[in-house]
């Protein structure tokens, strides 16, 4: 799932600027209550992959994840795929800058691939 920030205030509720220019998001039914979560995880690991022109691995194979969440801080687009070798035209979310992909439902390697290398990064939440 990727989530825009367009479509957080059209579709899902309410977003603020977080500082350092991320964005913080709130969830919720259309009522305004939280949404219930599912099984969580009881370990989280956070990186920062720096942008690049050449394919990076976001996330290594993990047989025991539950979510993963990818950030796009970076100006460039960058491409995520489930698998290795993301490309241009081969990949499974394209996230301009600020945009999330929430991946859980795929346990094996995700690479990504930036449009330019603009002295940006991505951060990478795996939970498990």
């Amino acid at each position: 799932m990727v989530i825009s920030r367009q479509m957080m205030d059209r579709e899902y509720g309410k977003f603020r600027e977080a500082s350092g220019g991320g964005v913080a998001v709130a969830v919720v039914n259309p009522d305004g209550s939280p949404i219930a979560g599912g099984a969580g995880g009881s370990t989280s690991t956070t990186t920062q992959v720096g942008d690049s022109t050449t394919v990076v691995t976001l996330k290594a194979a993990n047989s025991s994840l539950i979510k993963l969440v990818v950030v796009n801080t970076s100006s460039a687009v960058l491409y995520v795929k489930e698998g290795s070798t993301a490309t241009a035209s081969d990949w499974s979310y394209r996230l301009e800058q600020y945009d999330t992909a929430i991946i859980d439902d795929y346990d094996g390697i995700v690479t990504g691939l930036w449009s330019a290398d603009s002295g940006g990064d991505c951060k990478v939440t795996e939970t498990s």
